[in-house]
């Protein structure tokens, strides 16, 4: 028998680049596109381990929105020593933990996708394009009736109102 050597391919930029005062859009994906957060229960828990993640490393939540097979994440580090890979890290680790008692069938993937963004205009962008994922998937008609959309750390109409 032959036996494949898997490498992992290192997609993300080096650490560096995710501190301090920056923006950063990620989309983390449940595995195999199990339909995960359409409860109450699984989402409210899963903001409260994303605020305690985000409260340790000194980010702010913009937007956040909760798909049934997917989550967006947009986030600003609030001072230099903010870490938003750090903030994924923690968050991927404590949600991962509560999903593997609760939900043993369903995962996180090990990767996320990440993009920083660079400029006010891209952070309007990236914020138009999270609100209203709802709505190109069809669960709703306005951005607004979407119950698993919020921010934390900050007021999501403020955010909203000042890019939208």
């Amino acid at each position: 028998m032959i036996e494949k050597i898997i490498r992992e391919q290192l997609h993300h930029l080096p650490r560096e680049h995710y501190c301090g005062r920056i923006w950063g859009s990620f989309t983390i994906c449940v595995q195999h596109r199990r339909q995960l957060f359409s409860s109450d229960s699984i989402v409210n828990c899963c903001v409260s381990f994303l605020d305690s993640a985000r409260e340790r490393h000194a980010c702010l939540v913009l937007l956040y929105c909760f798909m049934p097979d997917h989550l967006h994440l947009i986030l600003q580090g609030q001072d230099e020593q903010s870490d938003l890979y750090a903030t994924i890290l923690d968050f991927k680790h404590s949600g991962g933990i509560y999903l593997w008692q609760s939900h043993s069938h369903c995962h996180l993937q090990k990767n996320f996708y990440d993009h920083l963004i660079r400029s006010a205009n891209e952070l309007a962008t990236q914020l138009t394009y999270v609100a209203e994922n709802p709505i190109r998937r069809g669960l709703v008609s306005r951005w607004q009736d979407y119950p698993f959309t919020g921010s934390l750390g900050i007021d999501l109409s403020s955010v909203l109102d000042a890019m939208l």
